[in-house]
């Protein structure tokens, strides 16, 4: 079991080091890691955030759309590994572009979970080894959302502790929370996680599935992970610290939600309660959480 920094602790820790940013940065949810040092600049479709470590560099692109959506690179001794999609094209077209840049080969594209937000930009990885579970594929396949044309290229993940890009993965798998499958990939030599959509980065949160189970998952991950700095599905890098900011905001949410008549009343007391959040569009989809 890790020690837990606070985040007042982890910012006053380390320095920010930045491309065309400020510390204010930090008041928009751009938060820093032990032992790292982050980098944020501007890309056409998004906002590129590199974290430096000994061990390597991972890069977040932050798309500028009202979702904040992320597409995570991860940068091995061997080679690269990509973290979803986006959920256009553009998004992962951009990413994979700037993989290549980096001159070392692609090793694999993962997929954290089926939602369309995170899948939407697959096509643009065609030809790419991409890989996730077989019950994410189902999912996809199964769900009701587009179809990427390049479905039937993604390969079942088998082993649940992989060699990629040089780099020793853990795969933890949980269910029915945020989404009805995702997984956590673990990578203990950057000192890193990428968690997707069990997290949210000072961004408002999509309701999920099952609120009380995400609960447990994100109990039992801030327990399992040996890592400092989570890479989330919506906003910028964070600390392992974001692990309790997002089970306090589950709760206080659904205690929002019990005393809320329709979507309307609850996006109200949102606003209200984290006025600064970004992600804006997830506003929208808080209706989900009335269907029972």
């Amino acid at each position: 079991m890790t020690n837990h920094i606070s985040r007042r602790n982890f910012m006053n820790a380390v320095g920010v080091s930045s491309v065309g940013v400020t510390a204010a940065a930090v008041g928009d949810g751009f938060s820093n890691t032990a032992n790292a040092q982050m980098n944020r600049k501007p890309v056409e479709q998004a906002t590129l955030v590199s974290v430096e470590k000994p061990a390597g560099a991972s890069h977040t692109f932050v798309t500028k759309n009202d979702g904040r959506v992320t597409i995570q690179v991860l940068d091995g001794p061997e080679g690269l590994i990509l973290v979803d999609s986006g959920d256009a094209p553009q998004y992962a077209a951009e990413a994979r572009a700037f993989a290549e840049s980096l001159g070392k080969p692609i090793a694999a594209v993962l997929i954290s979970h089926d939602h369309p937000d995170h899948t939407g930009g697959l096509p643009a990885y065609s030809g790419l080894p991409i890989f996730t579970t077989s019950g994410i594929i189902t999912n996809i396949s199964n769900g009701p959302f587009p179809k990427p044309d390049n479905l039937s290229e993604i390969q079942v993940l088998d082993d649940m502790e992989v060699n990629l890009a040089g780099l020793n993965l853990r795969i933890h798998n949980y269910k029915d929370a945020e989404a009805a499958e995702q997984i956590v990939i673990e990578a203990p030599e950057m000192d890193t996680a990428i968690v997707q959509d069990l997290v949210y980065n000072n961004a408002y949160f999509f309701p999920g599935l099952n609120r009380e189970n995400w609960i447990s998952v994100l109990g039992d991950l801030r327990d399992k992970l040996e890592v400092e700095t989570l890479l989330v599905g919506h906003g910028y890098p964070a600390s392992q610290g974001e692990l309790t900011a997002a089970i306090d905001y589950l709760t206080e949410y659904n205690e929002m939600l019990a005393a809320s008549a329709n979507p309307e009343e609850l996006v109200a007391k949102m606003k209200q309660r984290w006025p600064r959040r970004m992600a804006d569009g997830i506003l929208g989809l808080q209706g989900f959480a009335f269907r029972g």
